[in-house]
């Protein structure tokens, strides 16, 4: 039995020695970070053509094909609990949901047997899954597209061990792919009506806010901002990002109101100047409708709110039917999706405070790469 992790290639007609070569080195990384003692079965292929023979895809570099297992939630938890050995693997399943977020988790085969489960090869060579399949995955380089097999590259070319070590990861288990995200609703303080100002809160000038300008003077007794018309899919609980700036040398308070409940303490730290935009988050519960109401005060005569720029109310995208291994660190709560202001996702341990890995890409796309350096 192996005692570490074997990625078993098996190499078609049109892979070169120097693919090949290339491959290889990309093979002998994953074999000397990963542990686990299994033995992965990988179909390599170089061609403008699916495994099935259907012509690669307008614009793609590569692709591969694994297969999926659908393990219910509670088994594939315990055996993940099981397989944990360091004092990582114990941080990571510690901030594991609490409840189930849909009814399967839907592993690789590779990842399956990484953590003990029965999932073995299934893949045929065309690409097809059945009994007695022998590949875990078939990864196609596509041919027409101008590769660099050896680094450093050449001008104009692709890194072809970058595109390997991607779709290697595909097989592996290491990637993501959830429904897509709608565009979060954004609302900005300015937009009078449907928002209220009161007191000696105003509309102001600032060149740097998303619509050139902002709502200072909150606070100080009197000032109040009014976000009307906030609307939500359904009554739950939704992250809203408050965008704002700050000058003082010191944070400043407000009390958050949400549908005329009680005011809720929110600290704005200092963003530097009054043209420097920050963003602090909170999670409100919002009704059904477009109803809803967020107000910011301060009662304290002397004491100022921030500027305030815009709120974004996260979409709270209901998770896709059964998540990858991956998605069980990228979502804080069900709906609640791990987010940056830019829309881009991140993995993260601790209910979404601790960041785990952000990526650059905005879903829908492929998540969770390891990809060396060139």
């Amino acid at each position: 039995a192996p005692t570490g992790l074997i990625i078993h290639p098996t190499f078609d007609s049109s892979i070169s020695p120097a693919i090949q070569a290339m491959i290889m080195r990309a093979i002998g990384i994953y074999e000397s970070l990963f542990s686990d003692p299994i033995t992965i079965e990988i179909l390599f292929r170089y061609s403008t053509t699916a495994p099935n023979g259907d012509d690669l895809p307008a614009g793609v570099l590569s692709q591969s094909f694994f297969v999926p297992y659908d393990i219910l939630w509670n088994s594939f938890i315990s055996a993940l609990r099981a397989d944990a050995t360091t004092s990582n693997d114990n941080a990571a399943n510690a901030s594991l949901p609490g409840s189930a977020f849909s009814t399967n988790i839907a592993p690789s085969s590779a990842n399956g047997r990484a953590l003990g489960l029965n999932t073995p090869p299934a893949m045929r060579l065309d690409g097809t899954i059945g009994p007695g399949g022998p590949y875990d995955g078939i990864v196609t380089l596509n041919s027409a597209v101008p590769f660099s097999f050896t680094r450093p590259l050449i001008s104009g070319s692709f890194d072809a061990q970058r595109s390997v070590e991607h779709e290697i990861d595909e097989v592996m288990g290491l990637g993501s792919y959830l429904n897509s995200v709608r565009t979060c609703p954004s609302y900005e303080a300015e937009s009078v009506p449907p928002n209220i100002i009161t007191g000696g809160a105003g509309i102001q000038s600032c060149p740097t806010c998303s619509g050139g300008a902002d709502v200072g003077y909150v606070g100080n007794n009197s000032g109040t901002l009014q976000f009307n018309g906030v609307t939500a899919n359904t009554t739950h609980s939704y992250v809203v990002t408050i965008w704002y700036t700050n000058g003082d040398a010191t944070a400043r308070y407000a009390l958050l109101s949400v549908n005329g409940g009680p005011g809720i303490p929110v600290p704005f730290p200092s963003t530097g100047s009054f043209q420097t935009l920050g963003s602090v988050q909170r999670t409100v519960t919002l009704n059904a409708g477009s109803d809803n109401t967020l107000m910011f005060s301060n009662p304290i005569v002397g004491n100022w709110a921030p500027d305030f720029d815009r709120i974004v109310v996260n979409c709270g995208v209901p998770p896709s039917a059964n998540l990858r291994p991956q998605d069980l660190f990228s979502w804080r709560s069900p709906g609640n999706r791990n987010l940056t202001s830019n829309g881009s996702r991140y993995f993260s341990i601790h209910s979404g405070s601790t960041n785990i890995v952000g990526f650059n890409q905005t879903p829908p796309g492929d998540f969770g790469d390891w990809l060396s350096e060139p």
